[in-house]
């Protein structure tokens, strides 16, 4: 199955997508060891090999002067690297650095490409990309197609989302090294063309937030950094891993608001912590500078800021949230971030020398046939949810009346049909006071002690009450006059049972008075004052104590058992 290559040769890291025939969408291709991307990284051994990417990297720990970096910044400077006394031009390296690429990708696949598709800044002119393309011939690739940057983003954009032909889109293009700001428009054949000058900074990317982390570290470990001597070997290879650190702590800050920096030198071990808020004022600088790049790119373009279909964030260095900050609040946009910056650009790349068929339109179509979007599958299943619940409701509803009505009415007679026994039952219980009857009204089964019965006296008949014994003796305070006066209580007589001249209290109980009754109270202060009981009266002894105050009375006459006549108050009442 042919396929299309894709490739973003970038300042400080390069990825490849490839395209396949009959697919909508790209694939990335593994360069690194546990990544897609690789790092732009070039060894140059003795003998003037060439090492590439990871490899590249690890040895530049122990051969710091072999090694090449940010190669793709100094494309196009006369003056040539002097790698271990061999000088060497940029350009070359970097067509190196793709023929690299290009054979990794034929041996994954099996075969060569059917097309290339290699991406440059927009603010490069014709010599830089002439001396790119010779470079190429130069290595045995004869045939690449150019593509700006910004427009690959935007191709990568486009198959993803429906950008209408004509529709204008900025592109904020924050690599490691270099930054580019552009509008494109999409063309009716489904292609992208850049609108008006592009804007562009080739010296501002990641590589100088690294630099700005970098500092930041040797401002914290102070004087004992200059006192590093940097011609020896251990202290070169020291600093570079120092400067890893520094990338991999500019990199967490992206998610992370805090991070350690370890910093591991000859004489000198120590950590330095860094948050989010000291990185974004160290690059905010700069990012200022881009939001205004792109503000002149709009200008150029003839288009205003809310004009724009939408604007694309590019580049492993916007993952920087102070990056979508600054730009949605300056251009009053909302900006779409990639979920993977660093081979957006490589992905729209390999799709813009993909096949697009094309059908133009030439006549206004006489009829138009209007497709209604079947409901998902979700909302299906919802329905389905929601008429199964229904339905199971109804079942219990119909199961409930059903055990109702059966259970009040006879068997035999359907429910609702006028019965009897649907009137209601007589729960009232019309046996006398105190003569509960011989069945409950409610459960129609006789009566059943749950408690059993206390002990009783021999002979011991409940009394009698009404309603006069229930009314409250009338009181003349003068207990109350007493207490202030300071007068001991009054003496409470010692109850005793039925005698002439006694009377009964609420509970039945007889209690002693003045042996010649009167219905006056005596005067407060006389040997007989009245019975105030304020205590509960306590049922009387079989032999109740004499009064010691008093003289003992003359025997009562001999009463009926059971009886006695309360003189007082004229009304017969039953004692124990």
């Amino acid at each position: 199955m042919g396929y299309r290559l894709g490739i973003d040769f970038g300042t400080t890291f390069t990825a490849a997508a490839v395209h396949r025939d009959g697919e909508q969408v790209t694939e990335l291709v593994p360069l690194g060891d546990n990544r897609a991307a690789v790092p732009s990284v070039v060894f140059v051994a003795p003998d003037g090999g060439m090492v590439m990417g990871d490899a590249a990297a690890r040895r530049a720990v122990t051969d710091p002067d072999r090694v090449i970096r940010e190669v793709k910044r100094r494309i196009g400077d006369e003056t040539p690297l002097l790698i271990g006394g061999l000088p060497i031009e940029a350009h070359t390296i970097a067509a190196c650095f793709v023929r690299w690429v290009v054979d990794r990708v034929s041996e994954r696949e099996g075969a060569r490409p059917e097309g290339l598709a290699l991406t440059h800044p927009a603010s490069w002119g014709r010599h830089k990309c002439a001396l790119l393309t010779s470079a190429l011939v130069e290595q045995g690739i004869a045939t690449v197609r150019l593509v700006p940057e910004p427009a690959a983003a935007a191709f990568a954009y486009a198959a993803s989302r429906d950008v209408p032909p004509g529709a204008a889109v900025g592109v904020y293009d924050l690599g490691g090294g270099t930054f580019d700001a552009a509008i494109v428009r999409r063309l009716p054949d489904g292609g992208f063309v850049l609108a008006g000058r592009p804007e562009g900074i080739e010296s501002l990317g990641g590589v100088d937030f690294d630099e700005a982390v970098f500092a930041h570290v040797r401002a914290a470990v102070g004087p004992q950094w200059t006192g590093l001597d940097f011609d020896d070997p251990l202290v070169r290879t020291a600093a570079a891993a120092l400067r890893r650190e520094c990338t991999e702590a500019k990199e967490g800050l992206s998610a992370d608001t805090e991070v350690t920096i370890p910093v591991m030198l000859p004489g000198v071990s120590m950590r330095v912590r860094m948050v989010r808020t000291e990185l974004e004022q160290l690059v905010a600088p700069a990012i200022a500078e881009t939001v205004e790049a792109l503000r002149r790119a709009c200008a150029s373009a003839d288009v205003r800021a809310q004009d724009l279909a939408a604007v694309l964030l590019a580049g492993g260095s916007s993952r920087i949230p102070l990056v979508a900050q600054r730009v949605s609040a300056e251009l009053d946009r909302p900006v779409t971030v990639d979920a993977d910056p660093k081979s957006v650009v490589a992905s729209g790349a390999a799709l813009s020398i993909a096949p697009v068929v094309v059908s133009p339109v030439t006549s206004p179509v006489p009829e138009r046939t209007v497709v209604v979007p079947a409901p998902s599958s979700r909302w299906s299943r919802r329905g389905l949810a929601i008429t199964a619940g229904i339905a199971a409701c109804l079942v219990a509803v119909v199961a409930t009346a059903s055990t109702v009505g059966s259970d009040l009415t006879d068997s035999g007679t359907p429910v609702g049909s006028a019965d009897t026994s649907d009137l209601p039952r007589e729960v009232v219980d019309r046996a006398p006071v105190g003569e509960p009857g011989e069945t409950d009204p409610w459960t129609g089964e006789p009566y059943r002690e749950t408690t059993p019965p206390g002990p009783r006296r021999p002979g011991a008949k409940p009394a009698q009450t009404t309603p006069e014994s229930l009314t409250p003796a009338p009181t003349t305070g003068g207990d109350r006059a007493d207490q202030i006066a300071g007068n001991p209580p009054p003496t409470q007589t010692a109850p005793t049972t039925g005698a002439p001249g006694s009377e009964s209290n609420h509970d039945g109980d007889i209690v002693r008075s003045s042996d010649t009754p009167s219905q006056t109270p005596p005067p407060v202060g006389e040997s007989d004052p009245p019975v105030v009981s304020e205590e509960p009266s306590v049922p009387p002894p079989d032999d109740p104590p004499v009064d010691s105050s008093t003289e003992p009375p003359p025997p009562p006459p001999e009463d009926p058992p059971g009886e006695t006549t309360g003189e007082t108050t004229g009304e017969t009442s039953e004692t124990p």
